[in-house]
């Protein structure tokens, strides 16, 4: 269920001049959410990050999207049933915005008005059809632990302003009949917006259906290489893919239960079909789920 409640406050400044500032806000409970495998061995929050146990799959040797042991189809806690599809009755959804608005009625049939919007969506899946409602979103999100998927709204534009005219056309006076009649009441408007850009954020995947216990062909958030700068204002590429990486294999990440022996399996299927091994994936962690924000990213405003 959804509750709702807002506030607004209206000051007439002149007799053609007013001005309206509200709160509004919203909050949702027990949203439902749809995931593609509801199944799957679940991972173990760790100092290092989320854990998957290895191995964490069917594969145990090569074979069509498997390159060596611990590669390939995700596994799921019972090996006899296949994936799972299901609905929880769970997510949950908060929004809060200020909201200003001014209108002023001018001379000659001029209406001018202006409103401003600042808000904030966040939520723990922003579907409730399918995981990936939006295009940028996980296909299986983490049902057992939503602390690790709460962001932004895919949806969530943070600051919008509206600016529109309106102009009634004058009519002569002298036009009657039928010909008056159809040239009266006529107006002229516009409407200028401008606005944030709609939050994203990067993936990554791996050369099977098999990164971090998924049933499909899985996207998983990387780690945010610190320092490092994630945008290029005003570039054709306007994020930077060298910024990210798989979490790192580590004293910390070892411990936890890193699978080395797939990160060498990865670069070396890669190599063998004349790839270029991405930088870090040799020393990578693929059982461990990266630490960067859902849409903790905004697309350029328009």
């Amino acid at each position: 269920y959804v509750y709702q409640y807002n506030l607004n406050i209206q000051r007439t400044l002149t007799p053609s001049t007013t001005l309206t500032v509200g709160y509004t806000g919203s909050r949702g409970i027990h949203n439902p959410m749809q995931e593609d495998v509801a199944n799957p061995v679940i991972g173990k929050l760790t100092p290092a990050g989320l854990v998957f146990p290895v191995p964490w799959t069917y594969c145990t040797g090569a074979g069509p999207g498997c390159a060596g042991a611990g590669g390939g189809i995700g596994a799921v806690l019972n090996p006899t049933v296949g994936p799972t599809q299901a609905t929880f009755w769970q997510s949950r959804s908060f929004y809060n915005a200020l909201e200003v608005s001014v209108d002023k009625k001018m001379s000659h049939g001029f209406l001018v008005g202006g409103a401003f919007t600042w808000s904030k969506g966040l939520d723990d899946s922003s579907g409730s059809f399918a995981g990936d409602n939006f295009s940028q979103d996980f296909g299986s999100s983490t049902f057992y632990n939503l602390a690790l998927n709460k962001g932004p709204s895919d949806f969530n534009i943070g600051r919008k302003l509206i600016i529109n005219a309106l102009w009634d056309l004058p009519t002569p006076r002298s036009l009657t009949g039928f010909v008056g009649q159809a040239v009266k009441g006529w107006e002229v408007g516009t409407i200028f917006t401008v606005e944030d850009g709609a939050p994203f954020f990067p993936s990554v995947g791996s050369d099977g259906n098999d990164i971090l216990g998924e049933q499909n062909p899985t996207i998983d958030p990387p780690n945010l290489i610190p320092g490092c700068a994630v945008i290029n204002p005003g570039q054709v590429q306007y994020v930077n893919p060298n910024c990210f990486q798989l979490p790192q294999q580590s004293a910390v990440t070892i411990a936890a239960g890193c699978d080395t022996a797939r990160a060498a399996a990865m670069v070396a299927a890669g190599v063998g079909a004349g790839e270029i091994a991405s930088p870090g994936l040799a020393t990578s962690c693929p059982n461990i789920r990266g630490t960067m924000a859902r849409n903790s990213i905004n697309f350029p405003g328009l």
